[in-house]
């Protein structure tokens, strides 16, 4: 599938390296650092969240949340809120 990529950006506005938004041609963008993808959005804003989401870095974690910010409306600041929309069900888990 085609996409375009997009490197996040860090505090001073320079980019970030390995830590990226693709946005695909039906609509979904997904966060993937080093090339692992973390998180995909839908085009109804649902949230699929990828194998082992729950276990990477500080740096991977900081990007996450800015691209779930970034993405939909929940103001997220910590994993243990990510955590709290899985159990909730507002975000899912890939199979």
């Amino acid at each position: 599938m085609d996409f375009r990529s997009e490197n996040m950006r860090g505090r001073t506005g320079r980019t970030v390296p390995n830590q990226e938004i693709r946005y695909y041609q039906n609509g979904t963008c997904a966060f993937y650092s080093y090339e692992t993808k973390i998180a995909e959005i839908d085009l109804e804003g649902d949230v699929t969240l990828f194998d082992c989401w729950n276990f990477y870095s500080q740096t991977t974690n900081r990007y996450f949340l800015k691209y779930l910010r970034m993405k939909t409306p929940h103001d997220i600041t910590s994993i243990t809120q990510v955590r709290k929309l899985v159990n909730n069900k507002t975000f899912s888990l890939a199979e």
